[in-house]
């Protein structure tokens, strides 16, 4: 039975918690809403997921498609609350590199 059921949790979906940090994530700038201000950071490892920047980016980083690498912490959304995505407080960003 233990192994049935360690089996099973191994299949379910990684939840964000609040308050953990992300470091060096690569990913992709995505356009939500250009009129609100609204970009996603969604990381290549899990492209199912969309930050939410908790300020606006950087009027340079604000492109659909701008490949990009970035560091922040994640933040809790209030309870009974939903976003386009999950709340992120972002601590840099920059530019991806061109592989050599």
């Amino acid at each position: 039975m233990r192994q049935f059921c360690f089996a099973v949790l191994g299949f379910l979906p990684v939840i964000a918690v609040h308050g953990a940090s992300l470091k060096n994530v690569r990913g992709t700038v995505r356009t939500v809403n250009p009129e609100a201000g609204w970009y996603a950071l969604v990381p290549d490892r899990d492209p199912g997921t969309r930050y939410a920047p908790e300020k606006p980016l950087p009027e340079a980083f604000r492109k659909d498609g701008l490949r990009v690498v970035f560091s922040g912490n994640l933040k809790r959304l209030p309870d009974g609350e939903r976003r386009w995505g999950t709340p992120l407080d972002v601590t840099r960003i920059e530019l991806e590199k061109p592989p050599r």
